[in-house]
């Protein structure tokens, strides 16, 4: 009986370690599946509320996250409003804390996880990369793991948020 529980227990903790991989790995694969495209471009025209000059990387991290199922935050739920990067970058946001689906991420910062600076954010795509929307295509690189002083340095990184695969 003892031994029952035992593997009863294992084979629990397994699968729940297992879906968190399969999800993170989700959101990591749709983001660099975009990689070089123009569509989130800050020199492209999105549609008619978002055209050229206009920052769309919170529309890449809104996009990916909806196309493999997660929920992410928007401002308004009749319109399509993704949260900014100074929202993702704020610790203390409204639009995401004591949300169910969105925690600060804790033990540093992990593949899936969405890092921001308030300028600018990105979804965390292996050790030390980043997969985010820029100027003028979609890019993988070290935004957000930079030396200090620089754009997208680590330093700079103000907010670090983890979807929360189990309560969602």
């Amino acid at each position: 009986m003892k031994y029952y529980y035992h593997t009863a227990f294992l084979l629990f903790v397994c699968c729940v370690q297992v879906a968190l991989c399969l999800r993170a790995h989700d959101i990591v694969a749709e983001a660099n599946k975009h990689i070089d495209w123009t569509k989130w471009a800050k020199s492209s025209s999105y549609s008619s509320r978002f055209g050229p000059g206009t920052n769309k990387c919170n529309l890449f991290v809104y996009d990916v996250l909806k196309a493999v199922g997660a929920d992410p935050p928007s401002r308004h739920w009749y319109i399509y409003s993704p949260i900014s990067a100074a929202e993702w970058g704020n610790p203390s946001s409204s639009a995401l804390g004591g949300k169910r689906c969105w925690n600060v991420c804790t033990g540093g910062q992990q593949n899936g996880d969405v890092i921001s600076d308030t300028v600018h954010v990105g979804i965390v795509t292996g050790y030390h990369l980043t997969t985010s929307a820029a100027t003028y295509k979609v890019e993988r690189g070290n935004w957000g793991y930079r030396s200090s002083g620089e754009f997208g340095s680590s330093d700079s990184i103000t907010g670090c948020w983890r979807y929360d695969y189990n309560g969602c």
